[in-house]
């Protein structure tokens, strides 16, 4: 599973299985405490009544851990134990997390198996993504991107690109920075 679907699947396994489960099964509780600890975690917004309560069930997930497994805690599970601290410095980790650049990840990785040329695998990946922005771009309306006047350049591929486009220079520019959805994007 992906880390988006076994996200999903925990939050709505209890759904699925927990009127079969007895109440006093230890390791139902476990995981009961791990899905409390997630949401946690997955705080907009944080307290010291949260930080508190994340400390105690970070403690409480550990030793659980320890005794129904009978095993050694793992670097992950130390890890836990410097969340709270970190989220008094750096805030919530939602903001933060990786999972986007990873779905980012698992896209690119989608591309090179099927990608038949491996001469030059990351220049084919980075035009791919180029493409797939462009493509973004254009579907859009033009309400979302800005464009300043500042920015307007002359490509040395203009002539090729008006003349491959059937456009004439009036109907095409370019700009060496544009503002999409909040989000500047220029060279470098």
């Amino acid at each position: 599973m992906s880390a988006r679907e076994m996200m999903s699947f925990i939050h709505f396994f209890p759904i699925m299985v927990g009127d079969l489960i007895p109440d006093d099964d230890e390791v139902w509780k476990f995981f009961l405490t791990l899905l409390k600890l997630i949401d946690l975690l997955l705080s907009y917004n944080f307290t010291d009544g949260k930080i508190m309560d994340l400390k105690q069930l970070i403690s409480q997930h550990n030793s659980m851990y320890i005794r129904l497994f009978n095993d050694t805690l793992k670097p992950k599970h130390h890890f836990l134990i410097h969340y709270p601290t970190i989220i008094q410095y750096s805030g919530p980790p939602r903001f933060y997390w990786c999972c986007k650049y990873e779905g980012k990840h698992r896209e690119l990785k989608m591309y090179a198996r099927i990608t038949t040329s491996r001469k030059n695998i990351t220049l084919t990946l980075a035009k791919k993504c180029q493409y797939k922005f462009a493509h973004i771009l254009l579907q859009s309306s033009t309400q979302e991107i800005i464009i300043k006047e500042k920015h307007k350049i002359r490509s040395l591929n203009s002539d090729n690109i008006c003349k491959i486009l059937s456009l004439s220079s009036v109907d095409f520019c370019c700009y060496n920075q544009i503002e999409f959805m909040g989000t500047i994007y220029k060279k470098g």
